[in-house]
């Protein structure tokens, strides 16, 4: 049925319908760069690891980022930050989608009544939600458990010239273990994020 209605176009009108054809497809989105700015994760191991041509998607590497409490421990070791941004460009045009970001590593919690939290205070032009923290919160016990939360943000970004494609997300991020009484060995260990934008369409 689609194909006998073409043919009956005029002209003009297939010529129309060829130069909207491009903003229905999916936009393309590529991860540019990621710098640490600065924390507890150590610089040189800081790095960005793009995602397959022509998906909006990258893996950040950390070298050693773990907050952990024990027997033995200082106190100052339960808390870690690290802050970073990310560049990301975008196509002319208007994108929505949501930003995701996904830790990767491991969590050990020996009782009831230890707690891990990762919690990120993020920057990111053209956001449509208000209230851009995001909270991770794991109670033991857990013992070696992957990470399997994540967290979005919801985006659009209206870009009309070529010197506003470049957008920076930015992140400040700290990582906690909790735990009262007898100090057993606790950790949260974030090895990776992987940050991607779901779901872009034209507006």
């Amino acid at each position: 049925m689609q194909g006998i209605i073409a043919l009956s176009l005029s002209g003009l009108a297939i010529a129309t319908a060829m130069a909207v054809e491009p903003r229905q497809a999916t936009p393309v989105v590529r991860f540019v760069s990621a710098k640490r700015l600065d924390g507890d994760c150590p610089a040189g191991s800081f790095v960005l690891k793009p995602g397959e041509a022509g998906q909006p998607f990258a893996t950040i590497v950390f070298g050693d980022y773990t907050a952990y409490v024990g027997p033995n421990d200082q106190s100052s070791n339960r808390e870690k930050f690290c802050n970073f941004e990310v560049v990301l460009e975008f196509p002319r045009g208007c994108t929505k989608g949501n930003l995701q970001v996904f830790p990767r590593g491991y969590v050990q919690l020996e009782d009831s009544r230890t707690t891990a939290e990762f919690k990120s205070q993020n920057t990111l032009p053209g956001t449509t939600d208000p209230n851009t923290d995001r909270v991770l919160k794991w109670t033991g016990p857990a013992n070696n458990n992957t990470l399997l939360q994540f967290w979005q943000l919801p985006l659009r970004e209206d870009i009309r010239n070529e010197n506003e494609r470049q957008i920076t997300f930015a992140a400040r991020t700290r990582i906690l273990v909790t735990q009262p009484g007898p100090k057993e060995e606790s950790f949260l260990q974030i090895d990776s994020l992987d940050v991607a934008v779901v779901n872009p369409a034209t507006c």
